[in-house]
């Protein structure tokens, strides 16, 4: 068998459209696919990424109220908040 992996995969790391590309090429390559250098790599909806950290906030869960159905396509349903206090200082940088 084949196998991937990698530690790159946060969610402000999904920014990088040639991660993404990554991903999507490892994925067709190992189900037997033909990769596509051009394939799409864009969201198929909103995508708002937050640093990975704990949200503290009493009661930040039970406020949202969150249901199954708000994680559909066309929904805006982050879970996380944008800017949690153990954010580092963070810019989108251009691949090296």
């Amino acid at each position: 068998g084949q196998a991937f992996c990698t530690t790159l995969g946060a969610s402000v790391d999904m920014l990088d459209k040639d991660l993404r590309r990554l991903f999507v090429n490892t994925a067709y390559h190992l189900t037997g696919l033909k990769t596509n250098k051009a394939a799409d790599v864009q969201f198929v909806d909103h995508f708002q990424p937050t640093f990975y950290g704990f949200n503290n906030v009493k009661g930040y869960y039970r406020k949202r109220n969150l249901r199954i159905s708000d994680f559909k396509l066309g929904s805006n349903a982050s879970t996380g908040l944008a800017n949690p206090k153990s954010a580092p200082a963070w810019r989108p940088m251009l691949p090296f």
